[in-house]
C-alpha cells in the first residue's frame, strides 16, 4: 500500500513540473509552437515511401487499363503494363514487428485486428519488399530496363538493389557510396541469416 501511495505522489510531482504543470497553476509560459524545419519535412517524407517507374521501351501508342495488384506486403501496386506505381497509402501508421504476429495466417483474427497490416514488418521493410516484388513482376516483361520517374529515397534504393540482383538496367537513380555500403551490409546480413540454423519445432 505504501508503494502505491509513493507512486501517486511521484505522478503528482511529475504533473506539476514543466509546461503542463505551470499552465495548470495559471502561470504564463512561452509559446511552444515553432517553425517547421527541413529535418521535419525529411522525417515526414521518410514515413511516406512511394515509387513510380516506367518501362524504358514504352511507346504509349495504345490506351492501357489499370490493374490493381495486392502485393505480399499488403500494399496496392497499380499496373499500367508499361508503368508501375505504389505507395504506403493507408498503411502509413501501420505494420508491426511484434513477434506474436510472425505467422499471421495462423493467428486469432481478433488479435490481428489490433494491428494495421499485421505481420508485414515495419514500413521500411514493407517498402523494401514491395520494390522487390515490383521488379519480380516486370523483369521478364520490360527487356530494356526500368526508368524511375519519381519516388522516395528508400524505395529508389530498394528498387536499385532489386534491379542489380536481376541484372536489369535502371535509370533515374544514381547510388551514392552510402547507398552501396548499405547494400553491402544488407548482403552480409542475408548471408548470415542463410547460415543461421532454424529452430526446431516440436509437435
Amino acid at each position: 500500500m505504501a508503494n502505491l501511495e509513493n507512486q501517486d505522489e511521484d505522478l503528482e510531482a511529475l504533473a506539476n513540473i514543466g509546461v503542463w504543470g505551470q499552465r495548470d497553476q495559471g502561470i504564463l509560459v512561452e509559446n511552444v509552437k515553432r517553425d517547421i524545419s527541413p529535418s521535419d519535412i525529411e522525417y515526414l517524407r521518410s514515413r511516406c515511401p512511394f515509387i513510380q517507374i516506367l518501362n524504358i521501351d514504352a511507346t504509349f501508342e495504345h490506351y492501357t487499363s489499370v490493374h490493381f495488384i495486392r502485393a505480399k506486403s499488403g500494399w496496392t501496386i497499380q499496373d499500367l503494363d508499361d508503368g508501375l506505381c505504389t505507395s504506403v497509402g493507408s498503411f502509413m501508421f501501420g505494420g508491426t514487428d511484434n513477434p506474436l504476429i510472425e505467422d499471421p495466417e495462423n493467428k486469432d483474427p481478433d488479435l490481428l485486428e489490433e494491428f494495421i497490416n499485421a505481420g508485414k514488418g515495419t514500413v521500411i521493410k514493407q517498402a523494401f519488399d514491395t520494390a522487390h516484388e515490383m521488379v519480380e513482376m516486370i523483369k521478364h516483361r520490360w527487356k530494356g530496363g526500368i526508368e524511375i520517374i519519381a519516388g522516395s529515397d528508400l524505395m529508389k534504393w530498394a528498387l536499385w538493389v532489386a534491379a542489380e540482383e536481376n541484372k536489369l538496367k535502371l535509370i533515374g537513380f544514381e547510388p551514392t557510396e552510402e547507398h552501396k555500403q548499405r547494400r553491402t551490409r544488407l548482403n552480409r546480413l542475408e548471408a548470415q541469416r542463410a547460415l543461421t540454423p532454424k529452430p526446431r519445432t516440436h509437435n
